[in-house]
């Protein structure tokens, strides 16, 4: 049977990447603020509904983020939040929980990498007496890795549960000769290994309030969708500089931050940038017309570093908390399946898509009403000009809904247009400024 982790002793002497990262992407606040927030939104929170301070919270959150890191024990994490006087079997299923929901986010954008060559997920349990009925009846069922199932039965599903799930290919799938499901499970019978009696299993799968996948909704924001550039609507055309909390620009509420007016200090006209900020580009840096969407697609990509279009890594500004994905994910057309990075003609200009992504001047904070709903929107805004002032242009990349789609525009032009270009970007400086580059506008400590 393949190998869960105990949940009493998680990752010893192990550095589980993708857990590390999903647990730091978790916005912290209370448990009365994450009951205000949809699903998707509070997917993204981490709470504890018996603390009410934030301070509380935050100690209990880096604690489990230690024990991901180093591989620490409970009795680790529990001398560790000793302050807080809190019964022993009440932390055992805090660090149980957290460890394991940690480990089911990681591991599951692990396998989404890889499903195209391993299809299928089955679900395991430990096999012992204390699986719980309703989980033991699905163990070994095998489901496409897509199937709605794994929407509200990926586990953990339930506190201190064990269950875990196995990607499969093609050929295990029939060398196994394993049925795939295509109907939810409904009402079963389970047969208690011990005593032999059987039982009536009437809702297979997760708990209350396990019912969902963190991971799913994790690794959606990290392959947000592309949107038409002019698809949404600002809802907010005036602007607001504001004091962003350090490793805290997540979407987050911003009523509490201190905001200054839209003052020429605040908000200086792109047309007059001092040179320092405005990035030189040379013609090799463009791209020729004509070339494939993978070379356009790799070219995009090792501005992150990446060798190959199979490569991908993590980027993380140090002031959003959200990490970005990048790989071909981010390029590919969600219907189809195929690159789209040539999309009206934009090709050629795909290092510099990259680079308002990686080295933005400003990012601003803007409310968007997308086909009929609000979203949040973090706008990267860069202005490019020819080292010989023989052309100017811009890029600007939104990053739409906590990451669930995103959209991008570059446009360069002849000679004498770069006014034109600091004149678009100019129009996409709405709502709240939460970063510019050396400070500007922007209150510091």
């Amino acid at each position: 049977m393949p190998e869960i982790p105990d949940p009493e002793i998680v990752f010893e002497g192990v550095k589980p990447q993708a857990a590390i990262d999903y647990w730091k992407s978790l916005s912290l606040m209370t448990g009365e603020q994450a009951r205000k927030l949809d699903a998707g939104a509070r997917s993204r929170a981490y709470y504890v509904s018996c603390l009410k301070e934030m301070d509380e919270i935050a100690l209990v959150h880096t604690a489990s983020l230690e024990a991901l890191e180093n591989g620490s024990t409970f009795p680790v994490f529990k001398e560790r939040l000793a302050s807080l006087g809190m019964p022993d079997h009440l932390l055992k299923t805090i660090f149980t929980t957290n460890l394991q929901t940690a480990y089911a986010a990681g591991r599951y954008a692990k396998m989404q990498a890889v499903k195209g060559t391993r299809p299928y997920w089955r679900y395991i349990t430990i096999g012992d007496n204390r699986v719980r009925p309703s989980h033991a009846v699905l163990s070994g069922m095998v489901f496409p890795a897509d199937h709605p199932f794994w929407n509200e039965n990926h586990p953990p599903n339930g506190y201190r549960c064990r269950c875990g799930v196995q990607s499969l290919s093609e050929r295990q799938v029939k060398r196994e000769k394993l049925k795939v499901q295509k109907e939810m499970p409904g009402d079963m019978m389970w047969t208690d290994p011990k005593t032999g009696m059987e039982y009536h299993v009437a809702r297979p799968g997760a708990d209350d309030g396990f019912r969902n996948n963190p991971g799913k909704d994790w690794f959606a924001g990290l392959h947000p969708e592309e949107v038409a550039f002019d698809a949404g609507e600002d809802l907010v055309k005036s602007a607001l500089c504001v004091l962003p909390k350090p490793d805290s620009a997540d979407f987050a509420d911003v009523q509490t931050r201190r905001t200054v007016g839209r003052g020429q200090e605040c908000l200086p006209p792109l047309a007059d940038l001092a040179a320092k900020h405005i990035l030189p580009v040379k013609k090799a840096d463009i791209l020729p017309v004509g070339l494939s969407e993978e070379a356009y697609a790799l070219a995009f990509l090792k501005e992150f570093g990446l060798k190959s279009l199979d490569d991908s890594t993590l980027f993380r500004l140090p002031w959003l908390r959200t990490p970005l994905l990048i790989s071909k994910q981010l390029l590919l057309t969600k219907a189809t399946g195929k690159l789209k990075t040539d999309k009206s003609g934009r090709g050629p200009y795909m290092r510099l898509m990259a680079q308002s992504i990686k080295n933005p001047y400003e990012v601003w904070q803007v409310p968007m009403r997308l086909s009929g709903k609000v979203h949040i929107t973090l706008r990267f805004l860069r202005l490019f000009k020819g080292e010989d002032g023989g052309f100017g242009g811009y890029s600007a990349f939104n990053w739409i809904g906590g990451g669930r789609y995103w959209s991008g525009a570059t446009t360069f032009k002849a000679k004498n247009d770069f006014q034109r270009a600091a004149e678009y970007l100019e129009q996409q400086r709405n709502g709240i400024l939460l970063f510019r580059e050396g400070g500007g506008g922007v209150l510091q400590k």
